[in-house]
């Protein structure tokens, strides 16, 4: 049986994100990245699906191994000035393949997006149909 590299059991795929990503690119971006987790396709980074040790204790504490780190590929022509709900981001400029965009997630649930290369984390969620349809 085929095993998936990603802990990927509480994740789902979804249609938006919360709090609302003002950059369209940056948050389709964001849910393709969190659909090929879901369905376990090979990302294209080694360090994708690596253990993120939260060195910054930014983040909740937790023990080793619950967050994973994934390299966000955030479009050429996205947005440098956007906003995740009311906090506003300057892209940071990349000086790598990676650049310097990531999700962590951890516990195969808890979804933190780092527009900032781990400077600062904005927790998000993934808003399903389903989610939409119950609001109207």
């Amino acid at each position: 049986t085929y095993v998936c590299k990603y802990p990927n059991q509480g994740l789902y795929k979804g249609v938006d994100i919360s709090p609302k990503i003002s950059d369209s690119k940056r948050r389709d971006a964001i849910l393709k990245l969190i659909s090929s987790i879901v369905d376990c396709i090979d990302l294209p980074f080694k360090e994708d699906g690596q253990v993120f040790k939260n060195k910054e204790n930014i983040l909740p504490q937790k023990p080793l191994g619950y967050y994973r780190e994934y390299t966000l590929i955030v479009p050429k022509d996205a947005a440098k000035e956007f906003y995740v709900g009311e906090t506003h981001f300057t892209a940071y400029p990349s000086y790598g393949a990676r650049g310097p965009e990531r999700l962590v997630i951890g516990g195969g649930t808890e979804i933190y997006y780092t527009p900032t290369h781990y400077n600062s984390f904005v927790k998000i969620s993934v808003v399903k149909t389903e989610d939409l349809d119950s609001k109207k």
